[in-house]
C-alpha cells in the first residue's frame, strides 16, 4: 500500500485530475442522447402478427366469427381488413404494452383506450373504418394509424349496411 501511495505522489495529480476529468465529461455528453427519459410509453416494438419477443400486434384488430376468419396474419392482411355480409358477429381486439422497465416511474397514470368508427355507428356504409387511441396523463398517445393501421370492415354483397354493437361483438 505504501509502494502505491509513493507511485501517486510521484504522479503530477494536477494533470492527472485534468485527464480524468475531461474523460468523464467526454463520456457524459457522448451517452447522453442515448438515454431514455422515464415515464411510460405504449406500443414502442416493431409490429408482428403473432406474439413474439421485443414485438407489439397491431394497436387494433378484428376478425369475423361468423365466417371464421381470424385475426390478421400479416400486413397486408391487416390492411384488407375483414370481410362481413348481414348477420356476421365481428370481434375486435385492441392490444396495448408499456414497453419500458418496469419502475414506479414508468407506470401509466389514468391510462385511456378508445375506439373511434368512421361512419358513425348506425349509419349504413360499404366499409366501416376502426381506430383506436391509447394514452395516459403522464404518457403520450398512440394512435392505430401508427401502429398497424386502423381496421376496415367491408361489407359483402354489394349492399350498404349498417353495425350495431353488442357489449362484446359488433354485429352487421
Amino acid at each position: 500500500m505504501a509502494i502505491l501511495f509513493y507511485q501517486l505522489r510521484k504522479l503530477n495529480l494536477k494533470k492527472s485530475l485534468v485527464v480524468i476529468l475531461a474523460a468523464g465529461l467526454v463520456a457524459g455528453l457522448l451517452s447522453s442522447p442515448f438515454v431514455k427519459a422515464a415515464g411510460p410509453q405504449f406500443n414502442i416494438f416493431p409490429i408482428a402478427f403473432s406474439p413474439t419477443l421485443n414485438h407489439d400486434m397491431p394497436l387494433i384488430d378484428a376478425k369475423n366469427i361468423t365466417q371464421g376468419i381470424g385475426y390478421s396474419t400479416s400486413q397486408s392482411d391487416h390492411d384488407n381488413g375483414v370481410p362481413a355480409a348481414a348477420g356476421d358477429i365481428i370481434e375486435f381486439s385492441i392490444y396495448y404494452h408499456n414497453g419500458v422497465p418496469n419502475t414506479d416511474a414508468n407506470v401509466a397514470n389514468n391510462a385511456l383506450v378508445r375506439a373511434s368508427v368512421i361512419p358513425v355507428g348506425g349509419t349504413a356504409a360499404m366499409s366501416h373504418q376502426f381506430g383506436a387511441t391509447i394514452s395516459a396523463s403522464n404518457a403520450a398517445a398512440v394512435t392505430a394509424s401508427s401502429r398497424g393501421g386502423d381496421m376496415v370492415v367491408n361489407i359483402q354483397g354489394g349492399q350498404a349496411l349498417p353495425l350495431s354493437y353488442s357489449g362484446q361483438h359488433g354485429f352487421v
